[in-house]
């Protein structure tokens, strides 16, 4: 059995170099899940060990023959290009929600679906859901911790398409995450605006999101935490 590191790329992958980059594509398959803007002030690493700068990229991955072998691993904008271009793949559209961030080459500032949308309505609720899950995933300072059950809602998500209403079950696994830090969304928000006070960040409004949880029969169980 390989070892993992917290839900990431077993050891010997998590390296610099043009050939680990080739065997993990060799070894997995990997989709990229979502470009963010890191905030000014915050630490990250990559999978590689190295702190990630200005934007970087979340990939979802799963073992080709151990399909058991899964998670989340984060990497730079510049070393994503590479992965894309091995999988043959497209790059993202970025998430920012950086008030003072102005956004260039196609890039975005949020409510934009993770994968191709041209010419769909995107579904209000399902855009404002993938935005929530990217901050989320943006907020949190891990790289491992409950980055990969993040990512395979957000990937899934994506999937189904963004002009469909998000799904109860979606909703729902995002919400607990939230409940097991004993805070909302708009709580750690709030909190980033404290830890980082030279950095503007957008305003959300995430009640529609709060509603979602409360038409779900799981109602009783899930205390809304967006």
């Amino acid at each position: 059995m390989l070892k993992k590191e917290h839900n990431g790329l077993p050891e010997s992958y998590c390296h610099r170099g043009d050939e680990v980059k080739s065997a993990i594509v060799r070894d997995y398959i990997i989709q990229p899940v979502a470009h963010l803007k890191l905030i000014p002030g915050q630490v990250k690493t990559s999978y590689s060990k190295y702190p990630l700068t200005d934007q970087y990229y979340c990939f979802a991955f799963q073992g080709r023959i151990y399909k058991e072998h899964s998670g989340a691993f984060f990497c730079g904008k510049d070393v994503a290009k590479d992965f894309i271009q091995l999988i043959n793949g497209t790059e993202l559209p970025l998430f920012n929600p950086l008030k003072s961030e102005s956004t260039t080459g196609g890039s975005s500032s949020g409510s934009s679906s993770g994968g191709s949308s041209a010419g769909i309505k995107p579904n209000a609720d399902k855009r404002l859901f993938i935005d929530a899950a990217r901050l989320l995933m943006m907020l949190w300072d891990s790289t491992s911790k409950g980055q990969t059950p993040l990512a395979y809602v957000l990937n899934e998500a994506i999937t189904d398409g963004i002009d469909k209403r998000p799904e109860f079950k979606h909703v729902l696994s995002v919400n607990t995450m939230l409940g097991n830090t004993n805070n909302t969304l708009t709580g750690l928000l709030a909190e980033a605006r404290t830890k980082y006070p030279n950095v503007s960040f957008r305003d959300f409004d995430f009640s529609p999101l709060n509603e979602i949880v409360k038409r779900s029969k799981y109602y009783d169980k899930h205390v809304p935490c967006y």
